[in-house]
C-alpha cells in the first residue's frame, strides 16, 4: 500500500512540474523562465566538468631539489614574479606543503584577488613542471606605521637610521628603538604629498615608516622600508 501511495505521489510531482512548467512557457514570462533554466543548467554543468577535471588531475609529485631551487632560491619563478607584478617575502616548506608570501609591486596597500592568487599559482606549477600543495598569501601594508621618529643618520648606502620617539628596548627609557631603512625602488616617499627621494629628506626630520616586514636583530635594526611620510623637517644647524 505504502508503496503504491509513493508511485502515484512521485507520477503526480512529475505531472504537476511539467503542468507548471508549461503554464510558464504560456504566460508572458515563459520565454524568461526558460532562459533562467537554461543558463542554471549550464551551470550546474560547468561545475560539475569542473569537479571531475579537478578529481583526474591529482597533485604530481616534484622532486626535492626542485622545491628546493623554487622555494629556497627561487630558481625559475623570477619570470613568474615579474610576469604576476609581486615580489617573494617568504617562502618554505612545512608539514601541510609550501607556502610562499609575496607583495605587490608599487601598491603596497592592495592585496591580490582570488583569480590572480589563483593565476599565480599556475604559472608556479608551470615553473615547477608539477602541481603540489601550495599556500600563497600577500602581504599588504598596515594601517600603523611599524617605526615613528626621527632620522638621525644616512649611510654612504643611502639607508636612514630612524630613531624611535615613543619605543625604548629598556625600563629605564634610556635605549631607543632604532632601525636602518633601505628604501625599495618601488618605496613611497612623500612630505605634504609631494614624492620625495630618500636623499631629500633632511636629517633631524620627523617621520612615520613602514617596513616590508623582514627585519635583521641587531641593533639597530635593518629592514627595507615601502612607505616613509615626512611630517616635519628638521635640517642640521
Amino acid at each position: 500500500m505504502q508503496r503504491s501511495m509513493r508511485r502515484r505521489m512521485t507520477r503526480w510531482t512529475i505531472t504537476t512540474g511539467a503542468a507548471v512548467l508549461t503554464a510558464l512557457l504560456l504566460t508572458g514570462c515563459g520565454q524568461q523562465a526558460l532562459q533562467d533554466l537554461k543558463e542554471a543548467a549550464a551551470r550546474e554543468a560547468a561545475a560539475s566538468n569542473q569537479a571531475s577535471d579537478q578529481a583526474s588531475d591529482p597533485l604530481k609529485s616534484v622532486s626535492p631539489e626542485v622545491l628546493e631551487g623554487l622555494l629556497w632560491k627561487h630558481d625559475g619563478l623570477q619570470s613568474v614574479f615579474r610576469q604576476h607584478g609581486v615580489r617573494p617575502l617568504g617562502s618554505g616548506m612545512n608539514e601541510r606543503g609550501a607556502y610562499l608570501e609575496v607583495r605587490r609591486i608599487g601598491e603596497h596597500d592592495r592585496t591580490l584577488t582570488e583569480r590572480e592568487i589563483e593565476a599565480f599559482r599556475q604559472s608556479v606549477y608551470k615553473a615547477a613542471g608539477g602541481r603540489f600543495p601550495l599556500k600563497i598569501t600577500v602581504r599588504t601594508l598596515a594601517a600603523q606605521p611599524d617605526m615613528t621618529g626621527r632620522v638621525t643618520a644616512i649611510d654612504g648606502e643611502g639607508r636612514l637610521l630612524i630613531v624611535s620617539t615613543d619605543r625604548f628596548l629598556d625600563q629605564e627609557r634610556t635605549r631607543p628603538d632604532a632601525d636602518w631603512y633601505r628604501m625599495a625602488d618601488d618605496a613611497e616617499i612623500t612630505a605634504d604629498g609631494r614624492r620625495l627621494q630618500a636623499a631629500e629628506i633632511p636629517i633631524g626630520s620627523a617621520v612615520e615608516a613602514w617596513s616590508e616586514g623582514m627585519m635583521l636583530t641587531s641593533y639597530p635594526g635593518q629592514t627595507t622600508g615601502l612607505r616613509l611620510v615626512v611630517k616635519a623637517t628638521h635640517r642640521e644647524p
